[in-house]
């Protein structure tokens, strides 16, 4: 045994943390080797002081991993919603029982909802709706208008806004003889593709010249530009207190 391992274990028993110390720190005395020891086993305070940063840093995670799936599901409805909110659907009806209500490719719970409408109810009586949608005049709109005439037949034209607007007389000759005129949108566009403003301009702009021509408001009546939409058109079509009405 040399001459320091000596003097160390001379400290006695109770410095035996303090020696070992200081023969693998190789510290020569007393206060150095404390320091050290201090270091790799701190006291009782310092051991509360680490766990409760242990316990705060593990609570921490925890926040951090619970934000991170709250941001995940809200991140995912907001997906979704805006998704369903614009998903065209290209309307189309099926006839699987001739004779009877079609089925269209969404569903009529789905559509009343919105006042969106493809059929009536009629208790038990067969009732065709008959309608005509018109953007442009081609020579045949009076040839419908005396067929319909002829057989007291009533209808509905959705027109618009540059039909009314081109073609007055006609629109009037519609209206005096027991036609509905419906909203057919001012400029046709894809109306799926338009802002809620954008969408509610193109609908009361025709309104306008329907009242300048007419001389009244306009039925709340409209149909798409080839049927086409989503859900937040829907929306925004009710929010005008207007019903769309769908083909069949």
């Amino acid at each position: 045994m040399t001459k320091t391992h000596k003097k160390i274990v001379a400290h006695g028993c109770g410095d035996f943390l303090y020696a070992i110390n200081r023969i693998k720190s190789g510290c020569r005395n007393r206060k150095c080797a404390k320091k050290s020891l201090i270091q790799k086993f701190p006291p009782i305070d310092d051991y509360k002081t680490i766990k409760f940063r242990q316990y705060n840093t593990e609570v921490i995670k925890i926040k951090k991993c619970l934000f991170t799936c709250l941001l995940g599901v809200f991140t995912f409805f907001v997906v979704f919603t805006v998704y369903a909110n614009t998903k065209v659907i290209y309307w189309g009806v099926y006839y699987p029982n001739p004779g009877y209500i079609p089925i269209g490719n969404v569903t009529y719970d789905y559509l009343s909802e919105y006042d969106a409408f493809y059929h009536g109810f009629a208790n038990g009586e067969k009732v065709l709706y008959l309608t005509f949608d018109a953007g442009y005049e081609d020579g045949n709109t009076e040839k419908i208008l005396d067929s319909l005439k002829e057989r007291n037949v009533p209808a509905t034209f959705f027109l618009t806004g540059n039909y009314i607007k081109t073609n007055p007389e006609i629109t009037k000759r519609m209206v005096n003889e027991g036609h509905i005129v419906g909203n057919h949108t001012m400029t046709h566009p894809d109306m799926y593709k338009l802002k809620s403003l954008d969408f509610a301009s193109e609908l009361e702009k025709v309104e306008e010249i329907y009242k300048d021509v007419i001389g009244f408001e306009m039925p709340k009546y409209y149909r798409p530009p080839a049927c086409a939409f989503n859900e937040q058109n829907l929306i925004d079509a009710k929010a005008l207190k207007v019903l769309m009405i769908c083909k069949d």
